[in-house]
């Protein structure tokens, strides 16, 4: 599946909207966009997950690389998403199917 990506700025706080599967092979486009976000001036950070199906450790690794860079500017990102992400595309047995809490984004 197909990666999609936009942003927007509201009330002092740039939105990223993703939609699709955040994995190895997409995972780098959404850090090349914190990256550039960063590098502009942008420290007030939310990543709309609402419409992602699927996340792997690699995009996990690319938002909580995105903290660290907000936050050595003394910023933030948050992140929103409906319960419906799934983390493991191996539903079997011992996997936990849905994604609580982002460790250090909550």
């Amino acid at each position: 599946m197909d990666l999609k990506l936009g942003h927007y700025a509201r009330d002092g706080i740039e939105v990223i909207d993703v939609q699709g599967e955040i994995d190895i092979y997409t995972a780098p486009r959404l850090r090349e966009l914190l990256i550039n976000l960063v590098s502009e001036g942008n420290y007030q950070l939310v990543v709309n997950l609402d419409k992602v199906g699927f996340l792997d450790s690699t995009g996990l690794g690319v938002l909580v690389g995105g903290l660290r860079r907000v936050r050595a500017h003394d910023g933030s990102l948050d992140h929103r998403a409906d319960g419906s992400l799934r983390h493991l595309r191996d539903r079997g047995p011992g996997h936990r199917g849905r994604v609580k809490g982002l460790h250090g984004l909550d």
